[in-house]
């Protein structure tokens, strides 16, 4: 059986499997309940990320809650894998600030906190809720906020990776890289999005005190409401009414491979530019495919699986800025009236880098089953998009992003590789046929959970013991959880 909230899954293990299955889709559990008084929030999980923003705006002007950019996510699957947004240096990520839930179990009981106990409150805020049973709604709480959003790609990355995770805890700063071809000679774009949590005034004050090197000024930045924040992030034009949160499906399909790294020592520029070599050549590799693929005309039949990606029906956030080339600078006003709502970019391997800091290395890693706190500069996402519906074309943007996941190895955590759980990844480790063994799951576990995993594991074992939820990443179940753990 797959669970299904937004339908987001990466590799897509909430809609498709290689055996015969069954979907329980939660598009009509959408009930978003805004007690401003309380300043607390029940939704449901089939419900959206965008659906929550704007049934939280339509309440309060001055409340908002930290969760994802991309306004279709489905909250169960974001809430249940951590949730992570632009205020998590202020306020940490989504599961931190959830108070209670509601859920059905293997025997069919609905539990809130209390009924269920603690442990497994603790497992599904960040552990997977699919592997304990499914979640029928979430209560938070709300933050209150403001917000500003506001020489080479290679001198100023490199320098960012300093900064990023020590500035002011109310900044966060993300950077976009993708090759790009600038009078005929292929380079790496940065583009830096910032949101920052007071006026422009003060931004300007702690880049120029902090990161010079944007060379940031007033009149770059663009001083908003939490809700009007939340559009420019998901790529919406400045004015756009808050409405466009309800849209479900907004983009034409595409296929997409996602990878996700944590880096905890910041990556020298001479090998910062070995990492944009390499995606200029993977980039140049991919197009030339394109093209002759294009040039015959094909039309091979291609039906997504768990080892190609998933078709998914939504854009992820690109909002921007600044943009930087390597070698070249210039500045851009983002989101005119008017303009179509900008759509990701396709055909290329990019590397989104989020920074940490703030209050995410004030919490313990064992605090929730999300364990990327302290030690951890920024978190990378790999990304390709691609719209050929071609296994040729597919099989060849999957090499391009494995080759350069394979590529950063050297640079990115270890002991575990840590990866980031709603990032789906497939290529990290899947279960077997069947119940899972914990060594078997532990291969792809670890990464996701570090040390929590274990935890996990024993909580499953007791919660469901059949093993009623499962899929090829859910937590396994053990009879024995401790003795097979001490193989």
């Amino acid at each position: 059986m797959r669970i299904r909230s937004g339908g987001h899954d990466y590799d897509g293990l909430s809609y498709v499997a290689k055996a015969p299955f069954s979907i329980l889709d939660m598009f009509m559990l959408r009930s978003v309940k805004v007690n401003v008084q309380d300043q607390t929030v029940w939704v449901d999980s089939g419900s959206t990320i965008g659906e929550l923003y704007y049934g939280i705006a339509e309440k309060s002007k001055i409340l908002g809650f930290l969760a994802g950019v991309c306004h279709s996510v489905g909250v169960g699957g974001h809430f249940s894998g951590g949730g992570y947004g632009n205020m998590m240096r202020r306020f940490g990520i989504s599961v931190d600030h959830i108070l209670d839930a509601l859920i059905v179990d293997a025997e069919g009981r609905v539990l809130n906190r209390k009924g269920m106990g603690e442990d497994l409150f603790w497992a599904i805020r960040g552990g997977g809720g699919a592997s304990f049973g499914w979640g029928h709604c979430f209560m938070e709480n709300q933050v209150g906020s403001r917000a500003s959003c506001c020489n080479g790609a290679s001198d100023i990355v490199h320098q960012w990776q300093y900064v990023a995770n020590k500035i002011h805890d109310g900044l966060f700063i993300r950077v976009v890289l993708s090759p790009v071809t600038r009078m005929g000679k292929k380079t790496i774009r940065a583009k830096f999005n910032a949101l920052f949590l007071g006026n422009a005034q003060e931004l300007v004050h702690v880049m120029n005190a902090s990161f010079p090197q944007l060379g940031l000024v007033g009149e770059q930045c663009i001083q908003m409401s939490w809700i009007n924040s939340v559009l420019f992030w998901d790529n919406f034009p400045v004015g756009t009414s808050a409405k466009a949160l309800l849209e479900r499906h907004g983009t034409p399909e595409k296929f997409l491979k996602k990878k996700s790294d944590y880096v905890q020592k910041p990556i020298s520029k001479a090998a910062l530019e070995g990492i944009w070599k390499k995606m200029m050549e993977l980039h140049t590799l991919c197009y030339r495919t394109l093209s002759i693929l294009s040039h015959r005309g094909s039309n091979s039949p291609f039906t997504p699986n768990l080892s190609v990606g998933a078709p998914f029906q939504s854009s992820k956030n690109t909002g921007r800025l600044r943009q930087i080339s390597a070698g070249r600078s210039r500045s851009r006003r983002s989101g005119q009236k008017g303009r179509k709502r900008r759509d990701p970019e396709l055909e290329k391997p990019a590397l989104t880098l989020n920074p940490y800091g703030g209050k995410m290395s004030e919490i313990s890693e064992k605090e929730t089953p999300f364990p990327h706190r302290g030690g951890n500069i920024y978190k990378i996402q790999y990304s390709v998009v691609w719209k050929e519906k071609s296994e040729d074309v597919a099989n060849r943007y999957l090499h391009a992003i494995r080759s350069l996941y394979d590529y950063m190895s050297p640079y990115m955590s270890s002991s575990p590789r840590s990866s980031y759980l709603n990032y789906r990844d497939v290529d990290i480790g899947v279960n077997g046929p069947g119940n899972s063994t914990y060594a078997q799951a532990s291969v792809w576990g670890k990464k996701y959970f570090k040390t929590n995993f274990d935890r996990l594991v024993k909580i499953k074992s007791k919660v469901d013991p059949s093993n009623f939820f499962r899929y090829e990443q859910s937590i396994p179940s053990i009879a024995s959880a401790h003795s097979i753990m001490s193989e």
